[in-house]
């Protein structure tokens, strides 16, 4: 069984940097954004994750994604998605609470 250190000699990409594998997000949306503002971008299949930044754009605030809204919307639907897939995890809610725990 390989360890970890083991992992350069089937990924050669151990010296590549994160700016060097990122994409651009191309898109970002405020807090206070409208929500179909939010899907018609995610839906135009550009991006699966929607940064939200603060007004002047230099702080990440948090990110929004279909499941995210998904859960908001439907949470049944969005239970029943999660049992088949496992894709969709974490309710806003529950996000929102784990950081007022902190």
């Amino acid at each position: 069984m390989l360890g970890v250190t083991d992992t350069r000699l089937y990924f050669p990409a151990t010296a590549l940097l994160v700016r060097d594998v990122m994409t651009d997000p191309g898109a970002s949306i405020g807090p206070d954004a409208p929500l179909p503002d939010a899907l018609a971008t995610l839906l135009d299949g550009e991006v699966r994750l929607l940064p939200v930044v603060a007004g002047d754009g230099a702080a990440l605030l948090g990110v929004i994604s279909l499941g995210h809204v998904l859960h908001v919307l439907d949470p049944d639907l969005a239970a029943q998605l999660a049992g088949s897939s496992g894709a969709i995890r974490s309710r806003p809610q529950d996000l929102a609470a784990r950081r007022a725990a902190r």
